[in-house]
């Protein structure tokens, strides 16, 4: 199986640059394994990466498409209202 990184055209230019091994900050997403077909399954490693995802200026859709879920779906909407709870609280 292979594993694949959806990145904006901004984050690939940018990973790009980095001198360090790839894929630098995201290799964490090589880790997760899509489903089949898409869900709305707001597992616990889809849930961190998609919030990870979201902290880092990721599109909804983005974040769908690499963790395998149904969009709209609970969990993207989970996603930020965890993030908006966390900039309220710092």
């Amino acid at each position: 199986m292979t594993s694949t990184i959806i990145l904006t055209l901004a984050q690939a230019r940018d990973l790009q640059q980095q001198i360090t091994a790839w894929p630098s900050g995201w290799h964490f997403l090589l880790a997760i394994e899509r489903p089949k077909k898409p869900d709305t399954l707001a597992d616990p490693r889809r849930m961190t990466a998609g919030l990870t995802m979201l902290e880092r200026g990721c599109m909804d859709e983005q974040i769908a498409e690499q963790l395998g879920w149904k969009m709209p779906s609970g969990p993207l909407k989970t996603l930020h209202r965890l993030l908006n709870k966390a900039k309220l609280e710092r």
